[in-house]
């Protein structure tokens, strides 16, 4: 299932948390009927590995905006999982979980990316 929701960034991370990631943690709290979104400008051939655990299931999508244009790589409905993409060209992936659910859902993220990568939103 393919969930389209408009982009919003979540609140951005200082230019100097955005060079040289290895491993990162963060923990979002997604309202009902709301979004978050965790962007990373990736190389071509570089890939994205994310951990992530939801309180419970969650939309979620693999995607980015080249020319403007929504293009969804991967997408599903779950509580967990482990999300590897790789970058096709130089430009910003996204991972977004949507709650359409009534209730907060709590969501805890691990990435590793390698030094090339950069973290633009979390």
């Amino acid at each position: 299932m393919r969930a389209i929701v408009l982009v919003a960034m979540a609140a951005c991370s200082s230019p100097d948390e955005r060079q040289g990631l290895s491993e990162r943690e963060h923990v979002y709290s997604v309202r009902g009927g709301e979004f978050v979104e965790l962007l990373v400008e990736l190389s071509e051939g570089t890939t994205l590995v994310c951990d992530w655990s939801a309180s419970t299931a969650l939309s979620w999508e693999t995607h980015s905006h080249p020319l403007g244009m929504l293009e969804v790589y991967e997408a599903g409905i779950d509580a967990s999982g482990v999300i590897s993409l790789v970058a096709t060209v130089q430009r910003p992936y996204g991972v977004q979980w949507s709650n359409f659910a009534d209730v907060v859902v709590d969501v805890r993220v691990t990435l590793d990316l390698p030094a090339d990568a950069t973290l633009l939103e979390w």
